[in-house]
C-alpha cells in the first residue's frame, strides 16, 4: 500500500501508473479536484499486489486546511486499525513552480509531523512537470535549490526521505518510482500511532498542533487585515469619500467572516474528528453485528440442510428396507410356487408311471 500525493497532480501519476480503466479525477487548474482519499483499483508490480490511495493537500481550494487532516488522519487511522501500513508515502512537488513560498514551506512541515521522523525514510519526494522547464538543466538546478533549503526538504532528508524525479510521463517511469518505493519495509505513521496506540485527539497530535500554529499565525493576519480595513473605512468617512468607504468596509466583512470561519474550524476539530470516529465504530458494529446474522443464518441453513439430508436418507433406508423384505417376500412366494409345481410334476410322473406298470401287468 502507497499513499499519494498531499497536492495536486496526484491522479495523473496513479491513473499512469494503475493504467486502470477506472480513472482517478486529474485537475487541470489550481483547484484541487480530490476531496477525499480515494482509492485506486489493485495493480500488479513484479508479481506484487499494488494499491494507490490519492489524498487532497493542504493547498487544496474546496476545504478547509482542518478538513484536509481530519479527512487525511481518519483514513489513515482506519488503515492503521485493520493492521495495515504503507510502504511509502509519495510527497509531490512541481519542478515547474518557480518560487517555494511560505505557505509550501508550512504544509511541508504539516506533513513531516503528520508522518514522524522515524517513518520519513518512507517518504519518497517525488518532482514531476518536467515537460514546462525550457531544458531538463534548469530542472537539475532547481532539484539543488530545494534539497539546500533549510525550511523546506533538507531536514526532511536528512532523516531518510528521499527525492525522485517522474521526468516523463510514461508508465515505466512511474513503476520504477514504485519499484523503489516496494522496498521499504511498511512503517505506522506518528499520526497513526497517535491516534489509536497513544488515545490524542487530532488536536494533540504533532501534527494538529503544527496545524494549530500555522492556522494561529494566519488569525493574527486576518486581525490585523481586519483593523486595517476598519482603519481605513475611518480614514475614507473622514475625507468623505463613500465609495472607497464602502468598499473597506466589504473587505473587511469578508476578511472578519474568514476569521470566524478559521475560528469555528479551530474549536470544532476535535469534536468533529470524534464524531467520525463514531460513525466509523457505529458502521464497525453494524457490519459485525451483520456478519454475525449471517454467521448465524448460515450456520441454521446448513443445520436444516443436514437435517433435510438425514431424513432423506433415513427414509431411503427405510424404503430400501420395505423394499428388500418386498423382493423377500416375492421371491418366497416364486420359491414355493416352483415346489408345488415341482410337487404335481412329480405326483403327475408317479401317477403315470403307475397307469403304465398296470397297463403291463394286464398284459401278461
Amino acid at each position: 500500500m502507497i499513499g499519494t500525493q498531499w497536492v495536486r497532480t496526484g491522479a495523473q501519476f496513479i491513473n499512469l501508473a494503475t493504467q486502470s480503466p477506472n480513472k482517478l479525477q486529474v485537475g487541470h487548474s489550481i483547484q484541487s479536484c480530490t476531496d477525499v482519499v480515494e482509492r485506486a483499483d489493485t495493480f500488479d508490480l513484479d508479481g506484487r499486489r499494488i494499491v494507490l490511495f490519492d489524498t487532497p493537500g493542504f493547498d487544496d481550494t474546496n476545504k478547509s486546511e482542518t478538513e484536509i487532516l481530519r479527512i487525511i488522519a481518519f483514513e489513515l487511522e482506519k488503515q492503521y486499525r485493520k493492521g495495515q501500513t504503507l510502504h511509502g508515502i509519495i510527497y509531490v512537488h512541481r519542478i515547474s513552480d518557480l518560487r517555494v513560498g511560505g505557505i509550501a514551506k508550512t504544509n511541508f512541515g504539516i506533513f513531516r509531523k503528520l508522518c514522524g521522523d522515524s517513518s520519513l525514510r518512507n517518504v519518497a519526494i517525488m518532482t514531476n512537470m518536467w515537460s514546462r522547464l525550457p531544458t531538463e538543466g534548469e530542472g537539475l538546478r532547481r532539484v539543488d535549490e530545494l534539497v539546500s533549503l533549510d525550511d523546506f526538504f533538507k531536514p526532511a532528508m536528512a532523516k531518510g526521505a528521499k527525492m525522485m524525479h517522474h521526468m516523463q510521463d510514461t508508465v515505466d517511469s512511474a513503476h520504477g518510482i514504485l519499484r523503489q518505493i516496494l522496498q521499504n519495509r511498511p512503517m505506522a505513521l506518528s499520526i497513526q500511532k497517535e491516534i489509536v496506540d497513544q488515545h490524542k485527539t487530532i488536536t494533540e497530535t504533532s501534527a494538529g498542533m503544527a496545524l494549530d500554529e500555522k492556522l494561529a499565525k494566519l488569525a493574527q493576519q486576518y486581525e490585523q487585515k481586519l483593523k486595517e480595513q476598519f482603519e481605513a473605512a475611518e480614514d475614507a468617512r473622514r475625507e468623505r469619500d463613500e465609495e472607497t468607504r464602502q468598499e473597506q468596509l466589504e473587505e473587511a466583512e469578508r476578511v472578519r467572516r474568514l476569521l470566524e470561519k478559521l475560528e469555528e474550524d479551530k474549536r470544532n476539530q476535535a469534536r468533529q474528528y470524534q464524531l467520525l470516529q463514531a460513525q466509523f465504530a457505529d458502521a464497525e458494529r453494524k457490519r459485525d453485528q451483520a456478519l454475525c446474522e449471517a454467521e448465524e443464518r448460515s450456520r441454521s441453513e446448513t443445520q436444516a440442510a443436514e437435517a433435510r439430508w438425514r431424513q432423506k436418507t433415513e427414509a431411503t433406508k427405510q424404503s430400501q428396507v420395505k423394499e428388500r423384505e418386498t423382493a423377500g417376500r416375492r421371491r418366497a412366494k416364486e420359491a414355493e410356487a416352483e415346489a408345488v409345481e415341482r410337487y404335481r410334476v412329480k405326483e403327475a410322473e408317479a401317477e403315470a408311471a403307475e397307469r403304465y406298470r398296470v397297463k403291463e401287468a394286464e398284459a401278461e
